[in-house]
């Protein structure tokens, strides 16, 4: 059983990291947990020469409403890094049973950003350090905008072979120079973090070299190939037909890649062990490894919708919804969740939840269906109307919407509607797979603090606050349904189809898949 991981977060003027509260494994830090900056501080200590100035930001968010603030000045003193750190009760399987692949963060720069480096460290003290600037362009360093940086964990062993991975006792992020060398000037700035977990394999090999599928399509074929020759004899940065990761494309790649040809594995489901390496996570389906929609969905609608190998997001199943001309009602299936009245062992009540689900209208879709996605809460095991609905829907000139029906105990109402900034009507947005996120926090009694927020693709596309999302309705359910469905109200002009997949259901910010 795996313990709370032992972090060393090393940047001037930092706010720590905060993990989930619980999880046996380490599955990374995304902020939410810290009530505010003395909470964080009284978890996290200062390390190098970092003094009390790191805090909890909620301006500059990737994702959630917590971020990492940081304020270094490392040009004043030795080590001219600075940081904090944390310690484990005892070390952490960063393989996570050999699941896992790499380590991800996301980062928004400083204009005078000169290096940022991890380092970690295993319960035999030893070390292996990565900087930026070894294989990704420092350029992006001083940009001011939200990027991810994945990191392979080959690159660690590479970096020390004695390395164990299976052992970690210290993570350390740093802004500054990680060997205490003088910086050059200026060399202060702000600098934020957010969002760092471990990413798991998208592809299991049974025989040859999995670092070779270089598209992440669980066979080292000829696209490996065309890869490699797109890049031949490139240098620098993070390239991506540099199996080898010695900073170029060479014969030393190839040789890799001939080794492993024709290497074919499988597809690693998003929702494997996700009981055990999400805690947070109280659904996921990619349908993978249930066809049957009865099996994990509490009410279903069948019509026109299945689970279908045509156009998956991830591994070899989607949920398709295909129309035909002039169909109106169409297919949908429900999760209960918490204290739900149709459950037969309702859960505890949840005021707040997340989740996700990855969306794609065919190549040349024809119209746009309103229906997407709601959450409900149930009053009765009898009153399907419920006591609030918040719907995922798309107007008729394209904007994503949250449109909102609560109860104020006698009558329904519907509130105002609220349009996104994701716009369907954009050519660019059918025909691909985009990644939404819904976060609901219901009001507290007597109070208009309810939130609605939403995500594509990892970028905020709607935040709604100051909302009373319960009115008068309380008989203490709390969020308990949450649909998938494709109700079209004018009937499908043609004969197409959509496309769902990866359903996750959280208590925390879920993201983006991390391949």
């Amino acid at each position: 059983m795996y313990k709370k991981l032992f972090l060393l977060i090393s940047l001037c003027f930092l706010p720590a990291l905060t993990g989930i509260a619980g999880a046996d494994y380490f599955l990374g830090d995304d902020f939410e947990s810290y009530s505010g900056t003395p909470d964080l501080q009284d978890t996290w200590d200062p390390t190098g020469a970092t003094d009390a100035y790191y805090s909890l930001d909620i301006t500059f968010v990737h994702m959630g409403s917590k971020s990492l603030e940081i304020w270094y000045e490392n040009n004043y003193a030795s080590p001219y890094y600075c940081g904090v750190s944390r310690t484990l009760d005892a070390p952490a399987d960063w393989t996570l049973l050999g699941t896992a692949e790499g380590l991800s963060l996301w980062f928004r720069g400083s204009p005078n950003a000169d290096q940022m480096y991890v380092r970690l460290k295993d319960s035999s003290d030893r070390e292996a350090l990565i900087k930026y600037t070894d294989f990704w362009d420092p350029a992006d360093l001083v940009l001011e905008q939200w990027q991810r940086w994945k990191i392979d964990f080959g690159y660690f062993t590479d970096n020390n072979g004695d390395f164990d991975l299976t052992a970690v006792e210290m993570l350390e992020i740093g802004v500054g120079e990680p060997v205490g060398a003088a910086p050059g000037a200026p060399g202060g700035g702000q600098f934020f973090l957010d969002d760092i977990k471990i990413y798991q394999h998208q592809c299991d090999f049974s025989e040859g070299e999995s670092g070779a599928d270089i598209n992440k399509d669980c066979v080292v074929d000829w696209d490996e190939v065309n890869a490699m020759a797109d890049e031949w004899l490139d240098d620098g940065y993070d390239i991506e037909a540099d199996i080898n990761r010695d900073g170029k494309v060479d014969f030393g790649d190839h040789a890799v890649l001939a080794d492993s040809w024709k290497a074919a594995g499988t597809v690693a489901s998003e929702c494997d062990y996700y009981r055990t390496l999400h805690p947070e996570w109280i659904f996921c389906d990619d349908f993978e490894i249930e066809q049957n929609l009865s099996v994990n969905y509490h009410d279903r609608g069948s019509t026109g919708m299945s689970v279908t190998t045509n156009d998956p997001f991830s591994g070899l199943y989607s949920l398709e919804q295909h129309y035909t001309i002039g169909q109106v009602s169409a297919g949908w299936v429900t999760r209960y969740i918490g204290d739900n009245p149709h459950l037969s062992s309702p859960g505890d009540k949840i005021d707040e939840v997340y989740y996700r689900f990855y969306h794609k209208f065919e190549d040349g879709f024809t119209g746009l269906p309103p229906k997407t996605a709601r959450i409900k809460i149930f009053r009765t095991s009898t009153d399907w109307s419920g006591g609030l609905g918040i719907y995922n829907w798309i107007d008729g000139s394209g904007p994503l919407v949250a449109d909102k029906r609560t109860y104020d105990g006698s009558e329904y109402i519907w509130l105002p509607v609220t349009s996104s900034t994701l716009d369907y009507s954009e050519s660019e947005n059918i025909g691909r797979w985009i990644c939404i996120e819904v976060r609901i926090k219901l009001n507290t009694t007597g109070e208009s603090d309810g939130e609605i927020q939403y995500w594509a693709d990892g970028e905020e596309i709607l935040n709604e606050t100051g909302l009373d999302l319960k009115a008068e309705y309380s008989n203490g359910k709390g969020l308990n349904m949450i649909m998938w469905d494709c109700y079209w109200n004018a009937g499908s002009p043609a004969e197409q189809s959509r496309f769902y997949d990866n359903l996750v259901i959280s208590t925390a910010p879920i993201g983006p898949v991390s391949w």
